[in-house]
Order: structure tokens, then C-alpha cells, then sequence
């Protein structure tokens, strides 16, 4: 009777173990459950979240549906800059967009001189105040020279960009380094600017010192020549213009002289 006790109380014990480990491996089979499905999740995050520059630009250039232009006003040393110069790259891919990077001067006086920068963009920004009373900063970014906004703020721009004023077409032609400009004829008469810009595809810099000091970054649509070609009245004409510079592309602006928005653009690649 005892052998058979003992026997019992085996065999009870053994049922209440595997019972036990019964539950481990349920509770263990749960957590690890639970825990991929975490890891999961963050690895989703990083597939469509916003550090995704491809997926970003793809989304942005397919809300542009009609032509624009895009002035970003930035410079390598300024450190709130990135952000938007990525915007500009993005959205530059659009074959809607004209996109120009006009590097300032004034933030040149830190411990970097930006490789880039032009008194022109200086002067350009400075004229642009004078209609948009939006001040003089880094990045901004002026569309179609009727909006001043923060260069970085992505739902901010796309809204200022789809609701631009349409663009009469500028068509530009290029041989022997000489631009043959045809401005179209506006209904509208008055007194209007034409400015040709020559700039580069992209220029990758790395930056020695100041707030962006050990970085390298791309910076989409460099400006590297502005050239003003004077008043024009908005009745159909060609002019013409030299570039002697390593542009990449031409792009011709035209703008109202009195409220700085741009009202008609054009924009080809430079043939030497």
C-alpha cells in the first residue's frame, strides 16, 4: 500500500510538472509571438516612414501636376538647411518643377565660406522682401515668386505649390553656348524682369567646419550665374544670351516688375 502511495503521488506530481511546462511554452510561444510582431512594426516604420528619400520623392513628384518654379534660399552653413535642400532634391525630380539652390552670402562670415554662394542670390532674396515682407532667412523657399515659406516644412510647400499661379512656357535653344529665348506674348501688359540663371544638375560638398563641419551633402540645382536681360513689355520677342559658365541647364524667369511673381519660365540643357 505504501509502494502504491508513493506510486500515486509520482505520478501526481509528474502530470502537475508537465502542466506546468505546459504553460511555459505557451506563455513563451505568446511573448515571442508578441515580440515579432514589435520588431515587425519598426522595421515597417522604417520601410515607408519619412527617412525613405526614394519612396518620399516618388510621392511628391506624383502631387505636381503642373509647372513651377522653386526658389530655395540655403547655404552650407547654416544648419537648419539639410532638411530642406533634401526637399528641393525630391522635389526637383518632377519634370514640372524648375528648381534653382541660391546659396546667400550672409552666413559666410562663420568659420565656413559656402563654396556656392553668390552675392546675386543675396541681392535676389533682399528683392523678394520687398513684395513678400517675409524677412531674410535660411531655407527659405519662394514659389513661382509669390510665396515665402520655410523650405523644410513638406506639407507647408506642397500646399503653396498647388495653389501657384499657372506659368506661361519659355522656350530656350541653345548653339555654340548661346541661349536664343523665345518670351511668349502675355495679355497682360505691363512692365515685366527676364533673368536667365545657369546651374548645375547637383554639386556633393563636404563641409569642413561650421554647423554642418564634417558632413557632406548634395545640393540639388546649384545657381552658379545670374544675368539679367532688362525689361521687357510682355509682347512676343527672342532675345539671346551668352553662357560662359559650366552650367549644366539654363532656366529663364519672367517676372511682373512690380509684384516679383514670375509669370512665365523656361528651361534646357546647356550645349557647348
Amino acid at each position: 500500500m505504501l509502494r502504491d502511495s508513493n506510486f500515486f503521488k509520482y505520478a501526481l506530481l509528474k502530470s502537475e510538472f508537465f502542466i506546468v511546462l505546459e504553460r511555459v511554452i505557451i506563455e513563451g510561444m505568446r511573448l515571442g509571438f508578441i515580440i515579432f510582431c514589435c520588431l515587425l512594426f519598426v522595421v515597417g516604420l522604417f520601410m515607408i516612414g519619412p527617412g525613405n528619400d526614394a519612396a518620399s520623392g516618388q510621392d511628391l513628384t506624383a502631387a505636381i501636376r503642373k509647372p513651377v518654379v522653386l526658389e530655395l534660399f540655403t547655404s552650407q552653413g547654416c544648419s537648419s538647411c539639410p532638411p530642406a535642400d533634401a526637399l528641393l532634391a525630391a522635389l526637383a525630380q518632377s519634370p514640372h518643377v524648375i528648381a534653382l539652390g541660391c546659396h546667400v552670402t550672409y552666413w559666410d562670415h562663420t568659420s565656413w565660406k559656402d563654396t556656392l554662394s553668390m552675392d546675386e542670390c543675396t541681392a535676389r532674396q533682399r528683392n523678394y522682401d520687398l513684395t513678400l515682407d517675409k524677412g531674410v532667412y535660411t531655407p527659405q523657399l519662394v514659389v513661382n515668386g509669390g510665396a515665402g515659406l520655410i523650405g523644410s516644412r513638406k506639407s507647408e510647400v506642397l500646399k503653396a505649390i498647388d495653389q501657384a499661379s499657372p506659368l506661361q512656357p519659355v522656350y530656350v535653344k541653345f548653339q555654340s553656348s548661346i541661349a536664343t529665348i523665345q518670351l511668349p506674348h502675355l495679355d497682360a501688359k505691363g512692365t515685366y524682369g527676364v533673368t536667365v540663371f545657369g546651374k548645375l544638375r547637383e554639386k556633393v560638398q563636404a563641409i569642413g567646419r561650421g554647423e554642418n563641419g564634417g558632413r557632406t551633402i548634395t545640393y540639388a540645382a546649384p545657381v552658379t550665374q545670374i544675368v539679367s536681360l532688362g525689361p521687357w513689355d510682355g509682347t512676343a520677342k527672342t532675345m539671346s544670351a551668352n553662357f560662359d559658365t559650366e552650367a549644366d541647364l539654363a532656366v529663364v524667369l519672367v517676372h511682373d516688375a512690380s509684384t516679383n511673381a514670375i509669370v512665365a519660365a523656361g528651361q534646357a540643357l546647356v550645349v557647348r
